[in-house]
């Protein structure tokens, strides 16, 4: 995939390095948790979407090691760039990709997770049906797209919502 600008509908974030110092260590901090809730286990191929300074992918990448993936994408080449770099210097084997979640570029069997943390409230309400508070929208949509097993509900005290499903094809009960 090309790496030049990505088209979204959405508000797409270019100040990397000013993301990442002001809002790195909030971010980091609900990692373990969204792992967790999503069921991440050794050899998980995964997919983060909106990976913004790509610290998500990067902890699930330890998670999914040695058989696994870790793969994260964003619409925002400067992100992606910021996302290598910080992988790089900590010898991740994070994959990042400039690429939006409205044109995959993956067939639709790839992953067996797929987690996204703050990229919802970036897309506008009408565009997702559905006030962004609700947390209605991102469920639909997970499970319309035929992920099972969804578990939802509030992290950081309230202060971010997260939506997890795994494939059922892949689930280890499927």
């Amino acid at each position: 995939m090309s790496q030049t600008a990505s088209q979204t509908p959405g508000i797409v974030l270019h100040g990397s390095r000013v993301y990442d110092v002001v809002f790195g260590r909030f971010i980091r901090s609900t990692d373990a948790e969204i792992l967790l809730r999503a069921g991440v286990a050794p050899g998980d191929h995964l997919l983060d979407v909106g990976t913004g300074p790509g610290y998500l992918a990067f902890a699930a990448s330890r998670l999914v090691a040695p058989r696994g993936a870790a793969i994260g994408i964003d619409a925002s080449a400067e992100m992606i760039a910021r996302a290598r770099t910080l992988a790089a210097r900590a010898r991740s084997e994070a994959e990042y990709r400039v690429a939006t979640a409205e044109a995959l570029p993956f067939d639709d069997d790839a992953f067996d997770v797929v987690v996204s943390r703050l990229v919802f409230h970036h897309l506008a309400a009408h565009l997702l049906g559905a006030h962004p508070h609700t947390g209605a929208a991102p469920e639909k949509l997970v499970a319309g797209a035929g992920f099972t097993q969804l578990t939802s509900g509030r992290l950081m005290y309230g202060m971010l919502a997260g939506v997890a499903a795994r494939s059922p094809e892949r689930s280890p009960q499927g």
